[in-house]
């Protein structure tokens, strides 16, 4: 082979080598997002942990890929634990990038390469300048599961949870009670049969009503008689009937009676004749009252009548008394001609009264009798107060009954 050619040869595979690699750095950097001729711009954050994150990852917005991480590294102040992350995006899309926005790490596939992602901000937010610190939101595990508008409410369902069950071992609320007291699973373990036996009765009462219902449909009882028969139903209305002609016939009675003495109109319309009700009752109760008062201190045994009835030296004595005076013929003497005395005393008593008023009604007579004709004689029977009564009972003017024998 000649000079010429294998020069000619040489520069041909040079030429190739350089159009590889620029084709292969072509296809790196249009895959990370970053166009060959577009202008970049340069943000960061700070991260507490960069693991599996490298220089050259992939920086996604929103899920579309824009832009791949320029630089990893520490910061000067040792203050600080956070590591510095550069990344560096498009231009022409830094202006979604706003105040409010977040950036996170996520994995990306199977393999554990660890990606950058920032989410848009809202238009009502300010845009970021470039070379700004973007606000880093930790992510959660649960984020590549449920997605990262639920991470927040499950890391607080699992917050909560977790406390919960801690509360629960160490026996605090019903449940821990519950597992950690047995007297409060016996209370409950009997509250279950209760309320096992009251849904038996219950189902006992259900089939009650149901066998009453049925009673009463066949039109068993006073209570089915009264709403299927028809019978009632006629004789009820009749009583109805019957009650409110009644009620009728004494609205118009009352209405149409003139005489205001009667008893029912002062009944109805009189005040006083109510206050006087009104005062007897009151009477009455006061008698009552009284009459309970008397009751209870012959009760207690106060009073002539209360020793009488409690005190039975009182009665004893009182039986003495008349026995001794049966076992006295004079003193019985003396009391059965006391008796005799006062029978005869009663007697004339009586006869002269019928005198009385036979000479009162004989002259009556005889002045009716000696009266002018046409003439009538008007008695007055407030001038003569005497009424005439009925005559002496027989026997009122006998003999004294014999004295009983000793």
């Amino acid at each position: 082979m000649d000079r010429a050619t294998k020069t000619s040869s040489i520069n041909v595979g040079f030429v190739m080598f350089v159009a590889t690699v620029v084709v292969i750095i072509a296809l790196f950097w249009v895959g990370s997002g970053n166009g060959i001729f577009q202008e970049q711009a340069q943000y960061h954050f700070m991260c507490p942990s960069t693991s599996r994150l490298k220089d050259g990852s992939r920086v996604y917005l929103s899920g579309v890929p824009v832009g791949k991480v320029e630089e990893i590294d520490f910061v000067d102040d040792l203050s600080i634990n956070s590591v510095k992350v550069t990344v560096s995006v498009a231009e022409k899309v830094s202006r979604r990038i706003r105040e409010d926005s977040s950036v996170s790490l996520q994995s990306d596939g199977l393999l554990g390469d660890v990606s950058v992602h920032i989410s848009m901000g809202t238009s009502e937010s300010l845009g970021l300048p470039v070379d700004n610190q973007i606000r880093y939101l930790q992510s959660s595990p649960l984020e590549g599961f449920v997605g990262a508008e639920f991470t927040g409410t499950a890391g607080d369902v699992l917050r909560e949870l977790v406390v919960v069950l801690k509360a629960i071992e160490s026996g605090e609320g019903t449940v821990g009670k519950l597992l950690r007291e047995p007297e409060l699973y016996d209370n409950l373990n009997a509250f279950l049969k209760s309320l096992a036996t009251l849904s038996v009765k219950l189902d006992q009462v259900a089939t009650d009503l149901g066998t009453f219902s049925d009673s009463v449909a066949q039109e068993k009882g006073v209570l089915g008689k009264l709403l299927f028969s028809k019978e009632y139903e006629r004789d009820l209305g009749r009583a109805i009937a019957s009650t409110a002609e009644i009620a009728s016939r004494l609205e118009g009675v009352l209405n149409a009676s003139d005489d205001k003495s009667s008893v029912v109109t002062r009944l109805f319309f009189d005040e006083r004749l109510g206050e006087r009700l009104d005062n007897v009752l009151v009477k009455l109760e006061a008698g009552s009252d009284s009459l309970s008062l008397v009751l209870g201190m012959l009760e207690r045994g106060e009073g002539s009548v209360g020793q009488l009835l409690h005190d039975p030296s009182i009665a004893a004595s009182i039986k003495d008394l008349f026995l001794g005076i049966q076992e006295v013929g004079y003193m019985r003497n003396i009391i059965q001609n006391a008796e005799l005395q006062g029978r005869e005393a009663k007697a004339g008593e009586d006869r002269a009264s019928a005198m009385a008023r036979l000479e009162a009604s004989r002259a009556r007579m005889l002045a009716r009798l000696n009266a002018p004709r046409g003439e009538d004689v008007k008695e007055k029977d407030d001038e003569d107060p005497v009424k005439e009564e009925s005559a002496p009972a027989k026997g009122t003017d006998a003999g004294p009954e014999g004295a009983v024998p000793e």
